[in-house]
């Protein structure tokens, strides 16, 4: 079975595909492919660690800016708002393509500000599960929600009719409708940073491709996919009868977010911690940390996560022995 890791990246951000190569490289025993957005890293010189593929994307971006651009607490997020942002994260589908097109049986995305945990390659355990949709892991919410132009807070289902919901009030509704998928094969919601796929994924990645495509040049899409790809992707695996992964990830704020979730005093119990950190029942489950974008801080937690590893606390499936700092 040939199994392999896909990433994408822009040259701005190629250091955080090289640190998360770094962490592959260090955990498991397949190979990452990352999708260079209109630059090559070998031509232009860049750091290329052994264990990690580069492929260049060539891509027509039409929007300026920059896909990240506000700062909070020193890591910087996505302005859902930035069209250049959907164009980039919209490559997503191109390079899985690319990657089963290189023969590859099972695959896993993997977001290029993400940490892999000395279990990754357990992800594929959930392989065969797989039908013809890619196998997303579920989120830290049930329902996602952004803020409209008047700043009012759209997508949430239990406005006016709490503790009743009405789906028809998520942010997901209006490609639900376009899609005719019905409003009852809504399933969980899952995040698109961490996914499985196989050959048998292949039609529904070259839909996402066409749908992606197109969908930022006819239509506003931080109204109808405000979640960049993630939101059709969604709307896709509920038309063809949804399923994921369990909560695979977790969020982190830097180095005080790993500890917390490694050394959780036990009258901390599982459930949403802060805004996007949630702690799943089953600790063991968390296969990737997501959202640290600090060169530092991410250097720092792959040694945590090394000692970890080290001291047994992957071998048994325990929280047992877990280092103190």
């Amino acid at each position: 079975m040939r199994r392999c890791f896909v990433s994408i990246t822009t040259k701005n951000y190629h250091y955080l595909s090289v640190l998360l190569s770094n962490s592959i490289s260090e955990f498991s025993s397949y190979p990452i492919h990352i999708f260079c957005i209109n630059y090559n890293p070998k031509k232009e010189g860049l750091e290329m660690p052994s264990g990690a593929i580069f492929h260049e994307i060539e891509y027509d971006i039409n929007e300026n800016g920059t896909p990240f651009n506000y700062v909070e607490g020193g890591n910087f997020y996505v302005d859902r708002r930035n069209l250049r942002s959907f164009q980039i994260m919209t490559r997503k589908s191109e390079a899985c393509l690319r990657v089963l097109d290189m023969g590859y049986d099972e695959c896993c995305f993997i977001d290029g500000d993400s940490i892999a945990c000395p279990n990754i390659d357990e992800i594929f355990s959930y392989s065969d599960k797989i039908k013809s949709t890619p196998l997303m892991t579920k989120g830290p919410h049930e329902f996602v929600m952004v803020t409209d132009d008047d700043g009012n807070v759209r997508g949430n289902p239990f406005e006016g009719c709490w503790p009743e919901r009405d789906l028809t009030k998520t942010i997901e509704y209006p490609l639900m409708k376009f899609f005719q998928v019905p409003i009852e094969s809504r399933d969980e919601y899952r995040t698109g940073n961490l996914f499985l796929f196989n050959q048998g994924c292949k039609e529904f990645l070259i839909v996402l491709e066409e749908v992606l495509n197109v969908l930022w040049k006819v239509v506003d899409v931080y109204e109808y996919s405000p979640f960049q790809d993630e939101s059709v992707m969604n709307t896709l695996v509920w038309k063809n009868g949804g399923g994921g992964l369990p909560m695979s990830y977790i969020n982190i704020e830097g180095m005080d977010t790993v500890l917390h979730f490694f050394q959780n005093p036990e009258e901390v119990e599982s459930g949403l911690i802060s805004s996007f950190y949630r702690i799943p029942e089953n600790k063991r489950d968390i296969k990737v940390l997501h959202g640290e974008k600090r060169k530092q801080e991410v250097e720092t937690i792959i040694e945590y996560l090394k000692e970890l590893k080290n001291k047994g606390y992957y071998d048994n499936g325990t929280e047992e022995e877990t280092p103190e700092n």
